[in-house]
């Protein structure tokens, strides 16, 4: 009877977990939080469900002093937390921002900031992120971090990483291989890590638009979810943003 027990019990684990992967995977979002923050999966900011659960008072992300892509003026700003090593992310910078970036963040509606979120099972994200901050001193920021996402595994792969990342920076043309051996920005990374942390940020992609917060690597368009109905994509939510602005 206890081993029937046990099987019995291993198969309903078994089944709960392969549930909560579909879960991330189908929302685009790579969780589970550094390790050292305690903090377990979710698909968004903690709600008040009772007296166990009570609900937490984060703060409003601002855009720090991090690199601002688009017009200061803009009426609607779009804050992102990210990890360079998601491939949620990496999916998100390269087929979602270019649509945003040509409609929204070109034509002055839209400005962007890109805020640090290296997950701690990424080993090598914070250094990119330190080597983006690096690239920033240049007034490279941008077009560094479109190298690393557009890089994929290429620079995560790499046998020397660090090298990888150097090599980045030469093909803009410039020497940030002093700027990262020195750690120069780790510190300003672990500031960024601590404010989405402050923010309620628990996965990657996590993106704040005028203070409220979407997660996961929402594609620009509409899409439709699990039940058939439809959800609205960035170009909705960047357009209602911008209405209310107005």
């Amino acid at each position: 009877m206890s081993e029937n027990k046990s099987e019995s019990g291993g198969i309903i684990w078994m089944l709960s977990t392969f549930a909560l992967i579909g879960i991330l995977v189908g929302l685009g979002i790579s969780s589970l939080g550094d390790s050292s923050s305690g903090q377990t999966s979710v698909t968004g900011t903690p709600t008040d469900t009772g007296d166990s659960a009570p609900a937490v008072d984060y703060e409003t992300p601002d855009v720090d002093d991090d690199d601002l892509l688009g017009d200061e003026n803009a009426p609607v700003t779009m804050i992102i937390f990210s990890d360079y090593e998601c491939p949620y992310c990496q999916r998100f910078e390269t087929e979602t921002m270019p649509q945003v970036i040509e409609n929204f963040v070109d034509t002055g509606l839209v400005n962007v900031v890109f805020r640090d979120f290296p997950l701690s099972f990424h080993e090598n994200a914070h250094l990119a992120s330190e080597a983006a901050e690096c690239a920033g001193d240049y007034d490279l920021y941008w077009e560094y971090h479109d190298l690393l996402a557009e890089g994929g595994t290429e620079w995560s792969d790499a046998e020397d990483v660090e090298v990888a990342l150097v090599d980045y920076g030469t093909e803009l043309g410039i020497d940030i291989s002093t700027c990262l051996a020195e750690g120069t920005y780790y510190d300003e990374v672990d500031d960024d890590l601590a404010d989405g942390r402050a923010a309620g940020v628990q996965g990657t992609p996590s993106v704040f638009i005028n203070g409220e917060m979407h997660v996961g690597a929402l594609p620009y368009e509409d899409y439709a979810g699990q039940d058939g109905s439809m959800n609205p994509g960035y170009e909705s939510l960047l357009n209602e943003a911008v209405e209310a602005a107005s």
